[in-house]
C-alpha cells in the first residue's frame, strides 16, 4: 500500500486526506509526510484492508473464488473465504519502511507504532517532528 505522489514531495490525494486521519494514531500523519509504504499484514492492521492474503496463495484463492460461481455474489461467502485462506498463511509480520526512499530498516507495524505516535503524534508541525 502506498501513496507514491508522497514519495516525490507531492501532497496527498483527497481521497488519501479522508482515510489518512482515520488511520491508529499519528499512522496518517507519518505516512502522507514521509511517503512510507504499509506491507503485507500491516496493511490490514492499519484498517486499510479487511483481509491479507500472502500473494503466493493467490492463485488458490482466485481458484476457490470461481469454485464459488453463483454464491460469489453471496458477501458472506466470499469473507469466509477470504478468512480461511488467511487463517492458513504463513506467519508474515508484515513491514513498515520508516523511510520514504526505503533506506531505514523495516519493521512490523505493531513495533513502529508507538515510534511513530512519539514523534509525529504532537507535533504540529515538521520543525516540531524533527525536533522530537
Amino acid at each position: 500500500f502506498a501513496m507514491p505522489e508522497c514519495a516525490i514531495g507531492l501532497w496527498p490525494d483527497v481521497g488519501a486526506s479522508f482515510f489518512l486521519n482515520r488511520l491508529p494514531g499519528a499512522l496518517g500523519m507519518y505516512l502522507g509526510l514521509t511517503g512510507a509504504r504499509l506491507h503485507g499484514r500491516d496493511v490490514r492492521a492499519a484498517g486499510v484492508a479487511t483481509h491479507f492474503v500472502p500473494s503466493h496463495l493467490l492463485p488458490g484463492v482466485e481458484r476457490s473464488l470461481h469454485e464459488l460461481r453463483r454464491s460469489a455474489s453471496d458477501l458472506s461467502a466470499v469473507n469466509a473465504l477470504l478468512c480461511r485462506a488467511e487463517a492458513s498463511a504463513e506467519a508474515d509480520a508484515g513491514h513498515l519502511v520508516l523511510a520514504g526512499d526505503g533506506s531505514a530498516a523495516a519493521l512490523p507495524f505493531s513495533r513502529a507504532q508507538p515510534w511513530i505516535d512519539a514523534h509525529f503524534g504532537g507535533a504540529v508541525s515538521v520543525a516540531g517532528i524533527a525536533t522530537s
